[in-house]
């Protein structure tokens, strides 16, 4: 592997629990700032996580300037993954489940319009002219107009992900591989 081998973080890779020391260096107009560890190691390895850190480790014998060199040269590389982690950084998740409110579904925004109806039968959500369309019997109580919501957005992933693994399938059918069970988990922390 080169000297300035770069690996992009992997769903099973975690990152460093022990915050190294905190680096800087500029690049262009931009300052870049990084958490520096020693591991015995023979190439310098960078790593930009979805949370906006960047973690170098370097081999314990490299000298400081080295260091901050090969991050200097790949400087590029590291904004670019920043601004691409940026778009997908967290709105506000305090949310009151009122009108006017704006959430997310594949990568828009829409504007919440929470409607009385008078039936628990005429519940729904639909998704009209840019709002999310919320139709329910408990309009001021907010833990239920989130689990509507919620049913929502878990009925339409599952939809998504059978609609996307169907493709998938397609392609690879030749190899006769069999249908996966495809499970949606809601995580409290994406």
């Amino acid at each position: 592997m080169p000297s300035n081998a770069l690996q992009k973080p992997l769903s099973n890779q975690s990152k460093p629990t022990i915050r190294g020391n905190i680096q800087k260096i500029e690049y262009g107009k931009t300052t870049i700032e990084f958490n520096l560890t020693y591991s015995n190691r023979k190439t310098l390895e960078i790593a930009v996580y979805p949370d906006q850190n960047v973690w170098v480790t370097s081999p314990k014998d490299a000298s400081m300037e080295k260091i901050h060199e090969k991050v200097r040269r790949r400087g590029r590389w590291i904004i670019k993954q920043l601004r691409y982690f940026n778009r997908f950084d967290p709105v506000d998740e305090h949310n009151d489940y009122v009108s006017g409110e704006t959430h997310r579904y594949l990568g828009k925004q829409y504007r919440l319009k929470v409607i009385q109806v008078n039936d628990r039968e005429k519940e729904t959500v639909k998704l009209k002219n840019g709002y999310f369309m919320i139709f329910t019997a408990s309009k001021n109580d907010k833990n239920h107009v989130k689990n509507l919501l919620d049913t929502w957005y878990r009925e339409k992933a599952v939809q998504k992900f059978h609609d996307r693994l169907d493709e998938c399938l397609e392609v690879v059918k030749k190899h006769h591989i069999s249908r996966p069970k495809l499970q949606v988990y809601y995580m409290e922390k994406r």
